[in-house]
């Protein structure tokens, strides 16, 4: 499966969701690939804290392109990934080639979306490259808006600005995740430590008697992510 993380703006959480969801990957019988196509090499960036901090942890294997060749490589890199593996790529927050190659490769591409109205106003400038995609594509072309960094305490109409908006450009191929994942300082804390939240979570819960609500839940969030890519819900 290649699972893709893309927009064309950056801080919209594609690095902290990919680093959280490639440890999540790992621990499944599948080997997972990382390629990290953004100039800020974050994902990457982790994955080196990681490797110093946790030697003995399941490891991906780190993808990198030879330059000149990104384009071409990124290509084969796709069509001849086996059914036995999993390659989860890491966009960066711009519009290029390379992005819209890994785009319509994916056979499950996230876009990560705040859901308030200047971040749909940004991604308005990210849906004619997606529109472009699609009528090459059609209908296997699907993009899954993941509501991410909401506010812990918002509880009403969350994704309904998303919603409207998806509905007025009457475009189908846009979907709404189910997964939520909210804004939570467990987050920031795990990737320092090359950690996903949920192993941070299982590491500080271990022996408190009074739970760490933000890492617990920040993993519940994660643990729904993955089921929903794999059509568990």
């Amino acid at each position: 499966m290649v699972i893709v993380l893309a927009h064309d703006k950056g801080g919209t959480g594609k690095t902290t969701t990919a680093t959280n969801l490639a440890v999540e990957l790992l621990k499944e019988s599948k080997p997972l690939k990382i390629l990290d196509i953004d100039p800020k090499q974050m994902t990457r960036l982790f994955f080196e804290i990681r490797f110093e901090k946790m030697s003995k942890k399941a490891r991906p294997e780190i993808l990198s392109l030879s330059q000149g060749k990104e384009e071409k490589e990124l290509i084969d890199l796709i069509n001849n990934l086996d059914d036995n593996e999993n390659l989860l790529i890491d966009t960066g927050g711009f519009d290029k080639d390379l992005n819209r190659i890994a785009m319509t490769g994916a056979d499950f591409l996230i876009v990560p979306l705040k859901d308030n109205e200047i971040e749909i106003h940004g991604f308005s400038s990210f849906l004619p490259v997606l529109e472009r995609i699609q009528k090459e594509y059609q209908e296997s072309f699907k993009v899954h808006i993941l509501l991410n960094r909401i506010h812990e305490s918002r509880k009403n109409d969350i994704g309904k600005p998303i919603l409207d908006y998806i509905q007025e450009s009457g475009q189908g191929f846009l979907h709404v995740m189910q997964t939520v994942l909210r804004s939570r300082s467990a987050y920031e804390v795990a990737y320092g430590q090359g950690m996903s939240v949920v192993e941070f979570e299982a590491q500080i819960n271990k022996n408190r008697k009074k739970k760490d609500k933000s890492a617990l839940n920040a993993a519940k969030e994660i643990k729904q992510l993955v089921k929903e890519i794999h059509g568990k819900n």
